[in-house]
């Protein structure tokens, strides 16, 4: 798994007791918002990384039946520093650890940008369609 660079810190939004810190998600959404990704309201807040205690990058993921889903954004000042890659990994380790509830479990993602595309393809997802310049990928557990 990528690590995350010196001075970054995965917050993870539910705690270990299952509290919820709600006071993460505006400034998460915001993020999102800033690099042109919109959020449907069928995906959840999973985990932030911070540099400073401000959040800089979330994930956001939707986990239904077998299909797993999850979105990835990072702000453009702390794009291209690994960021990106170790929240996908975290996404696919938590994928994982939900083969036992589902065991035919798919990973999708809805990709808009040609890294994330290069990064996923390193990680054995393959493109399921276009569309307009994005793409739709997937990957078999």
């Amino acid at each position: 798994m990528s690590e995350l660079p010196e001075g970054y810190k995965l917050v993870h939004v539910a705690s270990e007791d299952g509290e919820v810190d709600y006071s993460l998600s505006t400034p998460a959404y915001a993020v999102a918002l800033s690099v042109g990704v919109g959020i449907t309201s069928t995906f959840s807040l999973y985990s932030v990384v911070t540099f400073g205690g401000v959040i800089v990058a979330a994930l956001f993921v939707d986990c239904a039946n077998s299909e797993y889903d999850f979105t990835v954004v990072v702000d453009i000042a702390h794009q291209r520093k690994t960021i990106g890659a170790y929240l996908v990994d975290y996404a696919l380790e938590d994928a994982e650890a939900n083969l036992d509830a589902y065991p035919d479990l798919k990973i999708w993602v809805y990709v808009v940008s040609p890294h994330m595309q290069d990064l996923l393809t390193d990680r054995e997802f393959k493109i399921v369609k276009y569309v307009n310049n994005d793409c739709i990928m997937e990957k078999q557990l």
